[in-house]
């Protein structure tokens, strides 16, 4: 849902994390985009969030970090799954709850299409 991850986005960047949704995009990005150009992606995902002063560097264990630096050795378009994989759960289990109760979640709800009563379904 493109609003709903719009919205999602739009929390996590108040909650100043709105960097895990755009490094678990990044990585949908590299494993389902174009594969002549991994390399190229992989680099840049590595620059932007997992390098040393990277700019919207993301947090993830040290065991996990090891694996994906390693992995970036010989880049493939799995190679950032674990880091992914542990960005997905933070999301899951810290940040995705508390969007349920904010306001922003709230509001788009309240804006959300509602099937008028008496409609038959088919």
């Amino acid at each position: 849902d493109p609003k709903g991850r719009q919205n999602f986005q739009i929390f996590l960047k108040k909650e100043f994390s709105g960097e895990n949704l755009g490094f678990w995009e990044a990585c949908e990005d590299l494993k389902y985009g174009d594969q002549s150009k991994v390399k190229e992606k992989a680099e840049e995902i590595y620059k932007l969030f997992l390098a040393p002063g990277a700019r919207r560097w993301i947090n993830i264990d040290g065991k996990t970090m090891g694996i994906t630096v390693k992995g970036l050795e010989h880049p493939h378009r799995y190679v950032l799954d674990a880091a992914q994989t542990h960005i997905y759960m933070l999301m899951k289990k810290d940040s995705y709850g508390r969007y349920l109760k904010s306001p922003i979640y709230k509001e788009m709800l309240a804006k959300a299409v509602v099937p008028q009563e008496g409609v038959k379904k088919r």
